[in-house]
């Protein structure tokens, strides 16, 4: 992510804190504690900032980067450590290996697409985490997903726009 390499590395890399400001900031609106019974439904936006800087950057560095922030999740929602770092790494491995063919489709397709992560990650959630507390009948619980399908197009042009307005590549 900060090292690139090549000509133009310098003007480059002063811009990455845009990367990891737009990851702090999601990171923040996660921890919101919002009202219940719908508080379950508020997506979390740090994997999806997290997928659109994947997409957007052409850098392997990321699996530090989701590492980080997934442990960042472990204390924030006192789970185990190194249980959102594995749901994060599970989510974002293969995403590594499809970027270029996401994106290259169309903001529609991408959001279905993001439907279907966002899925994946409700359920290894579900699976890793709330086995306990949340039944499989918690209709709040996956609704997740569906406000993040809608939500991405939102997240997508929002930091497309930073991303170009900053120059960072």
């Amino acid at each position: 992510m900060i090292f690139s390499g090549g000509e133009g590395t310098k003007n480059n890399a002063q811009h990455h804190w845009v990367i990891w400001a737009s990851l702090v900031v999601s990171s923040i609106m996660d921890s919101i504690n919002w009202p219940d019974p719908w508080g379950m439904a508020v997506p979390d936006l740090t994997p999806l900032v997290l997928l659109y800087w994947i997409m957007a950057i052409n850098s392997t560095n990321f699996i530090i980067t989701t590492m980080i922030f997934g442990i960042m999740h472990d204390v924030l929602y006192h789970t185990g450590l190194g249980t959102y770092a594995l749901i994060y790494l599970l989510l974002v491995f293969p995403m590594l290996h499809i970027k270029l063919q996401l994106r290259n489709t169309t903001l529609l397709h991408m959001s279905l697409f993001i439907g279907l992560w966002m899925l994946a990650h409700q359920f290894l959630v579900w699976l890793l985490t709330a086995a306990n507390h949340i039944t499989l009948s918690t209709i709040s619980f996956w609704v997740a997903a569906l406000v993040g399908t809608l939500l991405w197009p939102l997240i997508f042009i929002s930091l497309r726009t930073l991303r170009r307005q900053m120059r960072v590549r």
